[in-house]
């Protein structure tokens, strides 16, 4: 006798490069349009970049530090990433420009 709540066989999964991939917890995503647009995914990358590389420096501890009660790790982690976009989109290092140019199908 089968159970009435699970299917009787299991569900396939599409295989290849357009089957949906599940995204985990914690994983920023695109900004919109940031898919179709090179310049948008390239900037979203470095400030991805950014982020992390801010993070690893204290930047983070910093604020918490100033902010102090429950939330001061969530807000400290949003304000990192805006200073990080802002950098990206201001003051660029570079990695997004190689980002770009291989997206466009340039460099090897």
């Amino acid at each position: 006798m089968s159970d009435p709540v699970l299917p009787a066989r299991p569900a396939t999964i599409p295989a290849g490069p357009s089957a949906p991939r599940p995204s985990s917890p914690g994983t920023p995503s695109a900004p919109r349009g940031a898919a179709r647009d090179p310049a948008a995914t390239a900037t979203a990358f470095e400030a991805a970049f950014l982020t992390e590389m801010l993070k690893q420096s204290g930047l983070t501890k910093a604020f918490g530090a100033l902010a102090g009660g429950g939330g001061e790790t969530g807000f400290s982690d949003l304000l990192t990433r805006e200073i990080a976009t802002e950098i990206a989109r201001t003051r660029p290092l570079g990695i997004g420009a190689a980002v770009r140019q291989r997206l466009d199908g340039g460099g090897s």
